[in-house]
């Protein structure tokens, strides 16, 4: 309520004026921009519930030692993996209004620039997330919840962090190309690999099985939506950019955490390990001081090339 008001008294500050006005065929055509986009970005929501609804009963049926214990643990791995992801999504959405502009201009040049920024800032955001989650898995949940038992659900769940929030721009990407339709496919799949692999998986691993059924599933999301963006859409990310200085990257960020925490507490190898990538990001070029230059100063994705 709080958020909205102070966007009420923005918006009216700025001159801007709303008028609503109501009718079927409006609403017809907004529903169907917005529950496609409602279904995409609800997926982080929907796997929780199909955890909710499958997990305790499956342990319970395998046998599985004290299911709720392991169901919380899963719960609090699940958590954290979404607190990156809640800063990707803000990303996505920022470029959404950009990549339709650029699409109904046929600007390929900006289009595959803005598609490209958004990508690399998701990455650079997620990517240290799901380092640090693998490396001191242990050391974090201890840190935060005093109890580190079925740690292991953290390390399988952190990647989930990197495709989920590459998903969620990738989404938007498609969604503002008016590809709304293939980003709802991806969605469904996704959503029915997770009911299935959860099942199959918890038989196979128990809880960890929820873990590793939780990015595969994320990872069909994208893998699907990444060939719709080859296929439906002019944007064309390079290997080189978007995975091969990211991966490197986060391979340094792991390294660092986990020599980090052989020695030192969680919190001083979580800030080494940071000391480590940060610099990183920058030397590889994976992110550019220019480019964030115009983030924070205000501007939308669209940077210069000077």
């Amino acid at each position: 309520f709080l958020s909205a008001l102070i966007l009420m008294i923005w918006a009216k500050k700025s001159g801007l004026h709303i008028r609503f006005r109501f009718s079927p065929g409006r609403l017809k055509k907004l529903l169907a921009v917005a529950i496609p986009i409602t279904i995409t970005a609800s997926l982080h929501p929907i796997f929780n519930l199909a955890d909710t609804l499958s997990v305790v009963p499956t342990l319970k049926a395998i046998g599985f030692f004290a299911p709720q214990n392991a169901f919380g643990c899963l719960s609090r791995s699940a958590m954290l993996y979404a607190l990156p992801v809640s800063i990707a999504t803000a990303v996505a959405a920022s470029v959404l209004p950009a990549v339709a502009e650029y699409t109904k201009k046929q600007d390929v040049t900006s289009l595959n620039r803005d598609a490209s920024m958004a990508t690399r800032l998701a990455l650079v955001i997620s990517v240290p997330c799901a380092a640090g989650f693998m490396a001191i898995s242990k050391g974090i949940l201890n840190f935060l919840f005093e109890n580190s038992s079925n740690y292991l659900t953290l390390v399988f769940i952190a990647l989930s962090a990197v495709f989920l929030s590459v998903g969620e721009v990738m989404a938007c990407i498609l969604q503002g190309a008016g590809k709304i339709r293939c980003t709802v496919i991806a969605a469904s799949v996704a959503i029915a690999s997770k009911v299935i692999l959860n099942i199959a998986f918890m038989y196979l691993w128990g809880i960890n099985g929820a873990a590793i059924s939780t990015s595969a599933s994320y990872m069909v999301f994208l893998a699907m939506l990444l060939y719709y963006i080859r296929t439906s859409t002019p944007v064309r990310l390079s290997p080189s950019k978007h995975l091969a200085k990211p991966l490197f990257c986060g391979v340094l960020c792991f390294t660092a955490a986990y020599l980090a925490s052989m020695q030192f507490s969680t919190f001083l190898s979580i800030i080494i390990a940071a000391i480590v990538y940060i610099p990183a990001v920058f030397i590889t070029k994976t992110l550019k001081i220019s480019e964030l230059n115009q983030i924070f100063s205000g501007h939308k994705i669209e940077y210069s090339n000077r």
